[in-house]
């Protein structure tokens, strides 16, 4: 697939955009450890500027948003071992 191409083309390192947080990212980010590519994980600003509760209608206030987002994208594979670690990749 994909990854097996970035290697392939001597890449080692690839960057996430928006990322859906209510997607498990588990797998791929498994299979980018085992092929020896780093991930770098963004998260997506669905819940900064188009969620119900989002960030311009309450004055750019966005910490809620961010922790509610930042905790799914780890509740969907980015911690391991019972959350108590980042994932490897």
């Amino acid at each position: 697939g994909d990854l097996q191409l970035i290697k392939d083309m001597g890449g080692n390192t690839i960057r996430m955009y928006g990322n859906d947080a209510n997607t498990s990212h588990r797998a791929f980010l498994d299979l980018a450890y085992k092929k020896g590519i780093d991930v770098i994980a963004g998260m997506s600003d669905f819940g900064f500027t188009q969620g119900p509760d989002n960030c311009l209608i309450n004055d750019w206030y966005c910490y809620d948003e961010a922790y509610f987002f930042y905790h799914k994208n780890l509740l969907m594979g980015f911690a391991i071992d019972d959350f108590k670690r980042y994932h490897p990749a």
